[in-house]
């Protein structure tokens, strides 16, 4: 049976015999360039890469190709706008990031996404590196410090995690870790007795072992749902609250 073999694109050599840099590379056009920025969470603001993009590139990048999640890394489900990236590139397109911890967290996940662009003929650009890789430009070592990035973005993934598992051991050996919080439909009952029997909404928070909040919004709470099955609440955060006779 004939195996097969993995084939590579080699750096191109130019007419003096030194190797090609990405200077050598056409640059994107405000047409062909897509822009993927991401940040984990919602309160985060992606605009510290967009001006980083925004300088390398020279132009302002078409806002209808600029994809953006707002979600962690470490996992390629989820990113829906990363995902319509993909289905929208095409041969002689340029993918522009950042950071390459912004494609992924996963040293394996990045290596493949890179890899997949290329084959497809999209040209990936790196910014805060200046790396770019392309189906006709690919050195050995753009390759190996792609792969380091990779293994140190993940490793900081790991790191993090480690710290807050520490932290969690150490606020529960000290009584002082509580875990998530209960969702306020969840203590609506308990509250509500604990309420009209007089006891403060401070001394119920923490026999419950929620938020003050949480206990306002369960008070106020009249048992209904929205048409996705989450409670609907008025969310009152005045102590002054009357509850239904």
């Amino acid at each position: 049976m004939q195996s097969k073999t993995k084939t590579t694109a080699q750096a191109p050599i130019r007419e003096d015999g030194t190797a090609a840099s990405p200077e050598d590379v056409a640059r994107p056009t405000q047409a062909n360039c897509l822009v993927y920025v991401r940040v984990s969470t919602e309160q985060q603001s992606s605009e510290r890469q967009m001006q980083g993009i925004r300088s390398f590139l020279g132009f302002e990048p078409n806002p209808r190709l600029v994809y953006e999640d707002k979600v962690s890394g470490r996992k390629i489900a989820g990113r829906e706008r990363f995902q319509d990236m993909l289905a929208h590139a095409r041969p002689g397109d340029h993918v522009v990031v950042y950071e390459a911890s912004r494609l992924a967290r996963s040293a394996r996940d990045l290596l493949n996404i890179v890899e997949r662009l290329t084959s497809d003929d999209v040209t990936v650009w790196i910014v805060d590196r200046n790396m770019c890789f392309s189906k006709t430009h690919s050195d050995p070592w753009s390759k190996a410090m792609l792969g380091l990035l990779a293994t140190f973005a993940e490793l900081e993934v790991d790191m993090a995690r480690a710290r807050q598992l520490e932290g969690i051991a150490i606020a529960k050996r000290e009584k002082k870790f509580k875990g998530q919080q209960p969702k306020f439909h969840k203590v609506a009952e308990p509250a509500k007795a604990l309420y009209t029997t007089g006891v403060s909404v401070s001394r119920i928070a923490e026999k419950l072992s929620c938020s003050r909040n949480t206990v306002y919004k369960a008070l106020a709470w009249d048992g209904g749902f929205d048409g996705d099955g989450n409670p609907i609440s008025n969310g009152t955060h005045s102590p002054e609250i009357k509850l239904a006779a």
